[in-house]
């Protein structure tokens, strides 16, 4: 089971069964890791701000009586 992956580097890796567990941490250094939580941090930042712009629609549409489409 991937925990976290930035990118195509994989910086912690779980694998494991009921009775046997494995824990891989990657060699990269503090600035690397702290870059790339960063560059994460603004994604996050950028969907959340997506999601909310899409209840707001979503929200208008309800109040003005229009139909949601069938999924």
């Amino acid at each position: 089971m991937e925990l976290m992956s930035f990118g195509e580097r994989n910086i912690l890796y779980f694998s494991g069964d009921n009775t046997q567990h494995v824990l891989q941490a990657l060699n990269a250094s503090s600035e690397t890791l702290m870059m790339e939580l960063q560059q994460h941090r603004v994604l996050l930042e950028k969907k959340d701000k997506e999601i909310e712009y899409l209840k707001e629609i979503i929200s208008l549409l309800k109040k003005t009586g229009a139909q949601e489409p069938a999924p």
